[in-house]
């Protein structure tokens, strides 16, 4: 029986609870575990943190079309009720943080950043009412910013000298993040983006277009 199965047939249990049922399980240390990436595994993980990716990792195990609805399904459950603007925002921006730091995770795969964007197509279906008069989850609100907030060339953060700044490491989470915003701008799952991504859009429209000229 799956998590989402449990959830509609009881849709009282509590975070507590949910963690508390599926937490030896979920959180096994295998070679495909979410919890196994260097940005996650850093991270003082909390019960809602685990209740995210629980989700997440769910879309993973096996990578079909139901378990990434499903996912979407246990994000949305999870989410507090939007007259709780406080919580309803901190959870929303919890949820695409922790989708960000799994897609740009030194050792992430394109076949894990694929399922995060299956997810959040899946979520953005999901037609749960409106906050500061954006629709959640169809506007992806708050997914800009935070991917705003993530977006930043190492070799032009001058805090500190370039040695320590432009490693292989964050290379790599440098590289990781691109990729993963050119799946989401191609998938439209961002909602409003904030203006620097804009030439990054136009610029997969133009590819986009050049291609099918081409191909034809």
């Amino acid at each position: 029986m799956t998590v989402h199965t449990v959830l509609e047939q009881d849709p009282s249990i509590t975070l507590a609870e949910h963690d508390s049922a599926t937490m030896d399980k979920t959180l096994a240390r295998d070679a495909n575990s979410l919890f196994d990436l260097e940005l996650i595994r850093d991270r003082s993980l909390t019960d809602q943190d685990v209740a995210i990716l629980n989700a997440f990792s769910h879309a993973m195990r096996p990578a079909t079309l139901e378990t990434a609805a499903e996912a979407a399904y246990q994000l949305d459950f999870f989410c507090p009720p939007l007259e709780e603007k406080k919580e309803a925002e901190d959870y929303l921006w919890q949820v695409w943080v922790l989708m960000l730091d799994i897609a740009q995770s030194p050792g992430v795969t394109s076949e894990i950043q694929g399922r995060l964007i299956s997810v959040a197509e899946n979520v953005r279906r999901v037609a749960k009412g409106e906050l500061w008069g954006k629709r959640v989850w169809g506007d992806s609100p708050l997914l800009g910013d935070c991917i705003d907030m993530n977006w930043r060339d190492p070799a032009f953060e001058s805090s500190l000298p370039r040695a320590q700044i432009v490693t292989p490491q964050r290379i790599e989470i440098w590289q990781n993040i691109n990729n993963f915003l050119a799946q989401c701008l191609k998938a439209e799952v961002c909602g409003p983006m904030p203006w620097p991504w804009m030439p990054c859009a136009q610029g997969l429209r133009r590819r986009r277009r050049r291609r099918r000229v081409y191909l034809i």
